[in-house]
């Protein structure tokens, strides 16, 4: 069994303990496993962890590259995750798990990701009823009556919330949504997904979806 041979300190040098052979500092193995447990790294929520991740960018990149995971990180938004790395001809392992989403979630993310769209300059905070209550004429695209349709929205948004991705505030019922939704979903995939869902409102004489597109360059 491996002991301690004293208690790490976030700004000391490895090794930790009689045995370790990595050369991460204590905080940057600490973002490093951040990421990979996900969903993202923080700037503002968790300044150390972001701080440690910019200090030791080029080495956490490559332990992460050697899980065949992509490291992603964008400055201005703060905010860092991983992803799988796909390679053309090659048959690569998947790290991070996938999770479906039901019509009702997905729903859920692309209003939410409009939302965060439509204010750039400053936090997006949103209320669960209000966006319930604004996704609900578009009910009729999931097959779903009033009951299970709040059913799956209130499912859903407990995942993101679990996920971080959005986050309590002090005022009841307010959540803020974390910019890495702007990330995780990329345009063309976003246009590809709203574009069959306009599809479907069509067939069944609802509107489709309001909101910003998404600007040239967003595209990650």
């Amino acid at each position: 069994m491996s002991v301690a041979r004293t208690p790490p300190e976030a700004s000391g040098n490895a090794p930790y303990w009689e045995g370790d052979g990595g050369t991460l500092s204590f905080d940057a193995r600490r973002a490093l496993l951040a990421l990979v447990r996900g969903p993202s790294i923080d700037a503002e929520r968790q300044p150390t962890l972001w701080k440690a991740l910019l200090g030791s960018m080029d080495a956490i990149s490559a332990r992460l590259n050697e899980l065949f995971l992509e490291l992603i990180v964008d400055p201005d938004l703060g905010v860092a995750f991983v992803r799988n790395v796909e390679v053309e001809g090659l048959d690569v392992p998947k790290a991070v798990r996938t999770q479906s989403l039901t019509l009702a979630a997905t729903l859920l993310v692309l209003f939410l990701r409009r939302e965060l769209l439509g204010n750039v300059a400053q936090r997006t905070i949103v209320a669960k009823g209000d966006i319930v209550e604004a996704l609900e004429p578009y009910r009729s695209a999931t097959d779903l009556d009033e009951a299970a349709f709040r059913r799956q929205m209130e499912a859903a948004w407990n995942r993101l919330a679990d996920a971080n991705i959005l986050m309590r505030t002090d005022a009841e019922d307010r959540y803020e949504v974390s910019p890495v939704l702007r990330l995780v979903f990329g345009v063309e995939e976003c246009r590809a997904i709203e574009e069959s869902f306009a599809r479907l409102l069509e067939e069944r004489g609802v509107e489709a979806l309001d909101g910003p597109d998404d600007a040239p360059g967003d595209a990650r």
